[in-house]
């Protein structure tokens, strides 16, 4: 399947970058294929498209790490399914109409309805490193309401905002660049501490 895509045709920078049609990887047994809806730029990409990025992607290549969208075909083991509302972090491919991920190397996650697709194609990255730029090392963070009254415990609860609470707490913990505590006081706070 083609899709109109952002290409990277050598590791120059921005002056290298082609709007072109490009072939998208007919998605394997454990991945989707996503419609992509809306993308985030972020520093990663920029290093990328220059070459001085820690994981290198040789030329041509699409750019773009980060996007929301819906997914259009999802392999039996892939854990999604078609119409799913997700956003995903690609490594390279995010910047196209269309892209392909395969989770849990890649990271796909379902989003809620409310969630607009801006918000969506920059809340893991961009939110991430925002909020870690705006704390110096030492510098801590309180997240209020983050046990849901008992809600994110109980995993017969799956309402969508539940479903985030669950998939931030994880996230949470899952980065290594903070230390956290999360208190069982009133909705649960979250103390998070920059390492």
């Amino acid at each position: 399947m083609s899709a109109t895509a952002v290409v990277c045709t050598d590791l120059g920078g921005d002056g290298t970058l082609e709007l072109r049609d490009w072939e998208v990887a007919v998605p394997g047994p454990g991945a989707v294929r996503i419609e992509v809806r809306a993308a985030s730029v972020n520093f990663p990409d920029v290093l990328m498209v220059r070459g001085l990025y820690q994981a290198r992607a040789e030329p041509p290549f699409v750019a773009g790490t980060e996007c929301a969208g819906v997914v259009t075909e999802a392999g039996p083991q892939a854990g999604l399914a078609v119409g799913d509302r997700v956003l995903a972090v690609v490594g390279t491919g995010a910047f196209a109409t269309e892209a392909v991920a395969t989770p849990p190397l890649q990271q796909v996650h379902r989003i809620p309805a409310e969630m607009s697709w801006d918000e969506a194609a920059a809340f893991n990255i961009t939110y991430g490193t925002g909020i870690h730029g705006l704390l110096r090392r030492g510098g801590l963070i309180a997240v209020d309401n983050t046990l849901w009254s008992g809600a994110v415990a109980d995993a017969k609860v799956r309402d969508a905002t539940t479903r985030a609470l669950r998939s931030f707490n994880v996230k949470l913990h899952e980065d290594s660049r903070v230390a956290l505590s999360l208190l069982p006081i009133g909705d649960g706070l979250t103390l998070a501490l920059k390492r």
